[in-house]
């Protein structure tokens, strides 16, 4: 009677451990990722910068000079997760014009995909996202450069 006792004590804290185990290595606390590039980052050129980049596409001297005080660009990008969005806001003359683009993101290759577009291979560091190389779809020149001079920097 005592052996049997012994033997049901010791079955009942088998079952018990191996339940106990079975629901703290669940497969969803195994497969739960960190992505440390999630957030929004921002691009709002200064004047100067803008001027600097606008002449850099070939932009005449006279425009140049018109846009300094009626125009503003801003782009925010942000990611969360495998998805992100682009959100383009243009001021020229106090019109305000607003695009927004959804992109997809791999954080392990460090690539932004959008639709039909460039693959896009970026890198984060001191909380500054920076585009490091593209695809090869990416044939306007002036798109290039403009791309390859921007650095933005973390919100929040």
């Amino acid at each position: 009677m005592k052996k049997s006792k012994w033997i049901l004590g010791m079955a009942f804290l088998f079952i018990s451990l191996s339940s106990l185990m079975a629901c703290s290595v669940n497969k969803d606390n195994q497969e739960k990722r960190t992505f440390p590039d999630n957030g929004t980052y921002i691009y709002e050129p200064s004047k100067k910068e803008l001027k600097t980049l606008l002449e850099k596409q070939g932009t005449p001297s006279e425009v140049l000079q018109s846009l300094d005080e009626y125009y503003n660009y801003k782009i925010d990008l942000t990611i969360k997760g495998n998805q992100g969005t682009v959100q383009f806001s243009i001021e020229i003359l106090g019109q305000v014009k607003n695009e927004q683009l959804t992109i997809a993101v791999d954080q392990d290759q460090r690539i932004i995909h959008t639709v039909e577009g460039p693959s896009l291979y970026y890198q984060v560091e001191n909380n500054q996202l920076t585009f490091t190389h593209f695809s090869e779809k990416i044939s306007d020149e002036s798109s290039l450069a403009l791309l390859k001079n921007i650095v933005f920097k973390r919100s929040s």
